[in-house]
């Protein structure tokens, strides 16, 4: 009864239904046409354990045999997946791509038809501003309607595989940016890595000296120990 009730009622109200449903199709229709169209565009980077690092620690016992693995802990996964995206990593992207956003005003006035052909063929720098980290790597919903360059980075599941991810106004765009930001982040890891060899090589040459010093004592000591039972033997 109850539900007969409700289908009569939105029956005499019909017309109503039907303005409501079509308001918001067609604003989101129209908000479809007039936003400006986002490529998407990724790229990957495989990161692993070097196995010849962990056996030459290993023998030196400057390292475990757990330790030896070439895959990465779930800890590792976290950590990459968050250094991927840190002011170090995006900073070089944001200046190797000179990259920058247009103002809300001239989204606002690109909702006009055809406005936005205009401006980016004959002003292409008109209300632009630089872009900063912040804006490059958060997004909201506000960005739906006024669209910029985004990038993200994250773990692939079950994988040990770092993906970046971008959206940009044109597909050139969103590839130079994953393109850059992996290349920015394979950068980091390797002056990060070097910097660590080279630690590693300050220490060995620093605790070297003492090292042999040790060993030709022992040496000498043994000498004397096998002299000694030789003099004894002959007695």
């Amino acid at each position: 009864m109850e539900l007969r009730q409700l289908l009569r009622l939105l029956w005499r109200r019909r017309r109503l239904m039907f303005l409501v449903f079509a308001v918001v199709a067609g604003g989101l229709a129209a908000l479809t046409l007039l936003c400006e169209t986002q490529y998407v565009s990724s790229a990957k980077v495989y990161l692993y354990h070097s196995s010849t690092k962990a056996t030459l620690l290993s023998r030196i016992s400057l390292d475990t045999a757990s330790m030896g693995a070439t895959s990465l802990t779930d800890a590792e996964r976290a950590t990459y997946e968050d250094l991927a995206i840190t002011v170090p990593v995006v900073t070089p992207v944001i200046k190797e791509l000179d990259l920058k956003r247009k103002r809300k005003s001239l989204q606002i006035i690109e909702f006009i038809p055809f406005v936005r052909l205009l401006t980016d063929h004959f002003l292409p720098n008109v209300l632009r501003r630089d872009m900063n980290y912040e804006e490059l790597t958060n997004k909201s919903l506000v960005h739906i309607i006024f669209p910029r360059p985004y990038l993200k980075a994250a773990m692939m599941e079950d994988a040990d595989i770092l993906e970046f991810t971008s959206s940009a106004e044109s597909m050139e765009l969103a590839m130079a940016l994953v393109n850059t930001a992996a290349k920015s982040f394979a950068d980091r890891e390797r002056a990060m890595r070097q910097g660590e060899c080279r630690e590693l090589a300050a220490a060995v040459a620093k605790e070297l000296p003492k090292a042999t010093a040790d060993y030709e004592q022992a040496l000498a000591e043994q000498g004397q120990v096998e002299v000694g039972c030789d003099f004894c033997g002959r007695q």
